[in-house]
């Protein structure tokens, strides 16, 4: 039987998800099984290069915090700086090694660029390391990573993108909506529900962040097309990259319990702009461009017949031009939202660079 050791960081609603379909995994394959060694979240590491035994993985699925161990494994308190985590990794032989990244923190970027050069696999969710100086972006990139969960979870876009690549297709344009939970947000738009309820339905279903901000500002899908334009060659950065946010900037200083308790301020404005558009045979969506090194963000008026026009609920689509097929773009399709699709996104590319 083949053991796989793995280090996760992260413990969050994601991390959880991905821990309980590992375990699914090695359930339904006996023959080569993931073995946790490492766990860390924001606080505390847990580590033991014998694996970290099932029953204190079902303890995390729990929902309980992580605490010192009876099994042998080292538990280690830290603040972010995971430099105690990688002496700990240094018996390792990093080359077998995979490393799962379901935060949403940076602390841990150099931890991240020691592990990938030495050779371990990394497999992400979280977006921020990848969007770094674009030095970060090619040392993390160096062994063939897993970040499909970065660019909607369910839209099989990284993968096809890297086919396309690997039989040498120059890729012009990509244009696309990536983000589930602004795809329910612009088809209920549509129908004439208000803004302020669907952005708090969403943020209590867990579809957004806990600060809806996170999701409305643009930055997200911003982070999304900067990776896939990065995939595609193009060595873009952040501040380059043109954001239309869905919320007037003077709320970006409230707190986010102010900021929900106002959002009705803006339900009218967003009524108005979708029954113009209504008229005119066409439909809003956040649409996402890269183009020649240059990307885009923001909401955008379409043909409502159109392959973005038509799009529903959290369904998610990318067009994809290349040199052969100018006219004709590549249609990737998919749908899902919140952390059970970017969990089986992660385990997907996990079982994938692991072959």
């Amino acid at each position: 039987m083949k053991h796989i050791p793995i280090i996760q960081l992260g413990i969050g609603n994601v991390g959880r998800e991905v821990i309980r379909k590992v375990l699914d995994y090695n359930k339904s394959n006996p023959t080569k099984t993931f073995r946790y060694i490492g766990i860390a979240n924001s606080k505390t590491i847990i580590f033991h290069t014998g694996g970290i035994t099932e029953q204190f993985m079902e303890k995390i699925l729990s929902g309980i915090p992580l605490i010192k161990t009876q099994d042998g494994s080292d538990f280690l308190k830290h603040n972010g700086d995971l430099s105690s985590l990688m002496d700990l990794s240094d018996q390792l032989d990093f080359n077998s090694l995979s490393i799962i990244d379901t935060t949403d923190s940076l602390t841990h970027l150099p931890y991240l660029l020691e592990c990938a050069g030495r050779g371990a696999t990394m497999v992400f969710a979280n977006k921020k390391p990848l969007v770094q100086e674009m030095s970060s972006f090619q040392k993390l990139s160096r062994i063939h990573p897993g970040y499909r969960a970065t660019v909607g979870a369910g839209l099989p876009v990284i993968p096809e993108i890297e086919n396309l690549i690997t039989n040498n297709r120059k890729i012009r344009k990509i244009e696309g909506c990536f983000s589930g939970s602004l795809g329910i947000l612009c088809s209920s738009l549509e129908k004439g529900r208000q803004f302020s309820d669907i952005v708090k339905e969403l943020e209590k279903a867990g579809f957004t962040e806990p600060d809806p901000r996170v999701d409305l500002s643009g930055i997200d899908m911003a982070r999304k097309i900067m990776i896939i334009s990065r995939m595609c060659g193009y060595g873009i950065e952040l501040n380059n990259v043109t954001i239309q946010s869905l919320f007037p900037a003077w709320m970006a200083n409230l707190s986010a319990k102010e900021f929900l308790s106002k959002l009705s301020s803006v339900d009218d404005d967003y009524r108005n702009r979708f029954t113009l558009a209504d008229q005119r045979n066409a439909t809003l969506r956040y649409v996402a461009t890269s183009e020649g090194g240059r990307c885009e963000v923001g909401l955008k008026e379409v043909i409502r017949d159109s392959d973005i026009g038509r799009l529903q609920g959290a369904e998610k689509l990318a067009l994809i031009y290349t040199d052969k097929d100018w006219n004709k773009p590549i249609i990737v399709r998919g749908a899902g939202a919140g952390a059970i699709s970017a969990a089986k996104d992660v385990v997907d590319d996990l079982i994938e660079v692991n072959q």
